[in-house]
């Protein structure tokens, strides 16, 4: 066991590389999560076994910071990092005094690259005839109003929200929100990024360039943020 100690270490005082954190934001939108531990808080990776070769994916991008390869647990195959000061710092973002996982649009804007909006659809998304569907029940109708304003800002990508409640019964409508629909054409540059060799995408690329639509946005999202206070 003193070799995971040792690695723990060592890892520990590393940064995480610009596609690495890409990788744990765009999942942090999907299924990832980020699980408090003693000292801080790891990012867990988990899907179904028919999704083995996309775990091993993420698990080759992040294995600076991961022990043990990925395994079975039940219907699932997953892996989780080590406790590291940036995994603490995401988390206290996506997680803000709740264990609900939020939208935190600030650390939205500097940092998710058309990279973690790809790792975002291959967790939640699937192709809907023209159109690219993303699965956010897991979001508030708000907070999916507010991923549709980003989406636009950001990207450019045109958006519309759906109510995906379909047969379900009254007692779940309620938490069951909806998906957001993103134009084929769009959305199709994001999830290509996947597939770039070598990956160009970071979040350092754009700088400090800013549009109009974004610093218009932006300028909405802090004057919410002060209402609410």
């Amino acid at each position: 066991m003193l070799w995971k100690t040792l690695f723990a270490r060592t890892a520990r005082k590393l940064a995480l590389t610009g596609l690495q954190r890409d990788l744990v934001i765009g999942s942090m939108l999907g299924d990832g999560y980020l699980m408090p531990t003693t000292a801080g808080s790891c990012f867990r990776v988990s899907h179904g076994h028919q999704q083995r070769e996309y775990v091993d994916w993420k698990f080759g991008i992040m294995s600076d910071f991961v022990r043990t390869p990925p395994r079975e647990c039940g219907g699932s195959y997953y892996f989780r990092t080590i406790t590291h000061p940036e995994f603490s710092g995401l988390r206290g973002a996506f997680y803000p005094g709740t264990f609900k996982k939020g939208v935190p649009v600030e650390v939205l804007y500097q940092e998710l690259t058309a990279f973690g909006l790809a790792v975002w659809f291959m967790d939640d998304g699937a192709s809907d005839r023209k159109q690219l569907r993303i699965n956010t029940q897991c979001f508030s109708e708000d907070e999916n109003k507010l991923l549709i304003e980003f989406l636009q800002a950001k990207f450019g990508n045109c958006c519309k929200a759906q109510q995906g409640q379909g047969s379900l019964p009254p007692s779940r409508r309620r938490r069951h929100r909806g998906t957001i629909h993103q134009s084929c054409e769009a959305a199709c540059d994001s999830k290509h990024a996947l597939q770039a060799s070598p990956v160009t995408t970071s979040r350092h690329t754009r700088g400090m360039e800013v549009s109009a639509d974004e610093a218009k946005f932006m300028a909405s999202m802090r004057r919410r943020y002060l209402e609410k206070r």
